[in-house]
Order: structure tokens, then C-alpha cells, then sequence
């Protein structure tokens, strides 16, 4: 683990965020390459990486939005495992590492956000 993801997780999204800009390009091409399955990459680990991507991307928009993006992944956790029970598409298989990637990458974008106010950016 690294951290609150897996080290195959942090890869992927290291790899994806070293090519685009913003995580919001970075989480974009992430899940259209799961969804087209046009990748090399641990299926469930790039489930998590989309998860890191999407909720730092989400959270360094604002401080209300790195508020949200603590509460979110908590939120969407619980809805994917409910649609899972009920023998509904998730998508992917809702997991603590999916939970705990989309938190760091929350606490990692409220960090961004900080810096980018604290800075006058």
C-alpha cells in the first residue's frame, strides 16, 4: 500500500497524470481507456487510479468542493455497493482501496488547492 492507495493504483495514476495537465485530462483518458479496454493495465487497479484522479481533480477546484470531495468517495462507496447487492452495474467492484484512492486523491487536491490560494496562484 501507499498510503491510503495500492502501489499499483498510484502507478497508474502517476502514468496518466505524467501525460496530461490537469487530473481532470488525466482521469479522462483513464476511464475511457477502461471503458474501451484499450489498456495494459490491472483492471480493478485502474478502477482505483480513475477514483484517486476524479476526486483530486474535484477537490482542487474549491475549498467547498475539497469538502465535498472528502465526503463523496464515502458516499459513492456505499451507493456502488448498494447497486452491487442488487445485482446492479457498478462499473467496478466497489473496494477499501477504491475508497481509500478516491480519499488521498481528495486530500491531495484540497493540498492543491491550499497551495494555489496560499500562493496568490
Amino acid at each position: 500500500m501507499n498510503g491510503l492507495m495500492s502501489e499499483k493504483a498510484k502507478r497508474i495514476a502517476d502514468y496518466y497524470e505524467s501525460r496530461y495537465e490537469s487530473p481532470q485530462d488525466a482521469w479522462t483518458m483513464a476511464i475511457g481507456a477502461r471503458r474501451t479496454g484499450k489498456h495494459e493495465f490491472n483492471p480493478q487497479a485502474l478502477a482505483d487510479a480513475e477514483h484517486y484522479l476524479w476526486a483530486k481533480h474535484n477537490a482542487s477546484k474549491s475549498y467547498p468542493h475539497a469538502m465535498a470531495g472528502l465526503i463523496l468517495p464515502l458516499g459513492y462507496s456505499a451507493y456502488k455497493s448498494g447497486r452491487q447487492l442488487l445485482g446492479m452495474d457498478t462499473g467496478s467492484v466497489p473496494t477499501l482501496d477504491q475508497l481509500g484512492a478516491g480519499q488521498r486523491g481528495a486530500l491531495e487536491g484540497f493540498a492543491r488547492q491550499w497551495f494555489r490560494n496560499a500562493m496568490g496562484l
